[in-house]
């Protein structure tokens, strides 16, 4: 009995390898497999095996952010694969080496004054401004300008000041413009804000025009000097100062009186009442170490036309007496020659034309001589009491007037209070009576005035001191 060996065939196609009957196969070929079939003879079958192999590919990215590969998005450096099929229908494996930068981010924040240019533009409105540049990794640098813009603040204002100051207001100065209405500019750095341009109109005022004071620059001890200024213009408010203190206001003279040696810094100031600008003029005093006597009394010896006057002594020597008249009308003053050591003067009165004076004085070792003057008329000093028969006394407490009058006879009285340039300040009549008891309210600066009463067409004069 003959039994055949048998034979057959299998066709693969693989990838990479394939196993078959124990063995693995990596190469393409024809590989017989022997067995027994069941006549118990050999059984060969052969593969024919075909294998396809496996392809692998590599690609390097770098990139910036983020990498969308095959579907996939990465953002984050590393190798990534991705498998598919080649053209053998076997794997084909790609590895992605992938290396990711970063896009940097910055701000920058400004106030800026009506426009700001950054990066090559410009921008006048407030806003946020991106600017896109390339950093070190070569990704975008991203810096974004967070912008306020303000603006300057133009003002119009106008202004006024006196001649010969400067204005000087938030920053903003004119130094010693001229006289007159005038336009100026100016920016004003405001902290924090923007700038102000500021237009100002500004007028410059004039100030009074000084004159000077006239009276003696060099006085004594005990002298009683007077001052003058010239007070007529209406628009001005005039002030006396002393030693820089307010001392009179709207008179036109003042008397110093100083008991002590040194020196008095006397001031004229004028203020013009409708814009205040104010100027000033001053004289310095020198109060020398020589001394003047005190004022003496004149009094008219009954109704004859002798005047005479009370001794005044002094320590520091014989007190002289010299006597003289002005003429009102004609503004002459007369001086009787001679000094006198008495008090007496026959001289011939006629209050109406003429003012009456005496001065006092005492010689002294250095030749220095200084004097006061006592007057009878209209100007007159001191009347205490005349030899007719009519006492009058007279004297000031603060704002009062305390007056006392003894006629030695009913008479029409009357007074007058007047300053030392002979202008009328008040007056009050009494009637007819012998006697008047009164304390007159009065407000007036310190100085001298005369009290002029008039007892039955006589008329006697008292000099008041106000302090």
């Amino acid at each position: 009995t003959v039994n055949h060996t048998t034979y057959g065939q299998e066709t693969v196609t693989a990838c990479d390898s394939f196993s078959w009957h124990g063995s693995t196969y990596t190469q393409s070929g024809d590989y017989p497999y022997l067995t027994t079939n069941a006549a118990n003879c050999d059984s060969i079958v052969t593969l024919h095996l075909t294998v396809n192999y496996t392809t692998y590919g590599q690609e390097t990215v770098t990139a910036c952010d983020s990498f969308s590969w095959h579907s996939s998005t990465y953002t984050q450096s590393g190798d990534y694969p991705f498998v598919t099929t080649n053209a053998a229908n076997c794997d084909s494996i790609v590895t992605l080496h992938l290396t990711v930068n970063y896009t940097t981010y910055g701000q920058e924040t400004v106030t800026a004054c009506d426009s700001f240019s950054w990066h090559g533009s410009t921008y006048t409105q407030s806003g946020d401004y991106p600017f896109v540049t390339t950093n070190a990794a070569n990704c975008d640098s991203v810096v974004t300008l967070h912008l306020t813009i303000g603006f300057e603040i133009l003002a119009n204002i106008s202004a006024a000041i006196c001649e010969g100051e400067d204005y000087m207001v938030d920053g903003f100065s004119v130094i010693n413009p001229p006289a007159g209405v005038g336009e100026y500019w100016d920016t004003i750095p405001r902290l924090g804000t923007c700038d102000s341009i500021v237009q100002l109109t500004l007028t410059v005022l004039p100030k009074p025009t000084m004159s000077s004071i006239i009276g003696d620059s060099v006085i004594c001890k005990n002298q009683y000097a007077t001052y003058y200024y010239d007070i007529s213009d209406n628009n001005y408010r005039y002030l006396w100062l002393k030693d820089n203190l307010p001392w009179a206001e709207n008179v036109s003279s003042v008397v110093l009186h100083e008991t002590d040696s040194g020196t008095v810094f006397l001031t004229m100031q004028v203020e013009d009442q409708w814009n205040s600008c104010m100027a000033s003029t001053s004289m310095l005093v020198q109060i020398q170490n020589s001394y003047a006597p005190d004022t003496t009394v004149i009094r008219r010896k009954g109704n004859s036309n002798i005047l005479v006057c009370q001794p005044v002594t002094s320590e520091y020597g014989t007190v002289h007496y010299q006597w003289g008249y002005a003429d009102r009308f004609i503004q002459e003053e007369v001086l009787m020659n001679g000094d006198y050591n008495y008090c007496q003067f026959d001289v011939g009165i006629d209050t109406s034309r003429y003012d009456y004076w005496v001065e006092t004085y005492v010689d002294v070792p250095d030749g220095l001589s200084c004097a006061n003057r006592t007057y009878y008329g209209r100007n007159t000093d001191v009347s205490v009491e005349d030899y007719d028969g009519n006492k009058i006394e007279a004297y000031f407490v603060q704002d009062r007037i305390v007056l006392s009058v003894n006629a030695a006879n009913p008479n029409d009285i009357g007074a007058g209070l007047y300053d030392v340039n002979g202008r009328l300040l008040l007056s009050k009549e009494y009637g007819r009576t012998d006697n008047v008891q009164d304390a007159v309210s009065v407000r007036v600066a310190a100085g001298v005035y005369f009290l002029k009463v008039n007892i039955g067409g006589q008329m006697y004069s008292v000099k008041l001191l106000k302090f």
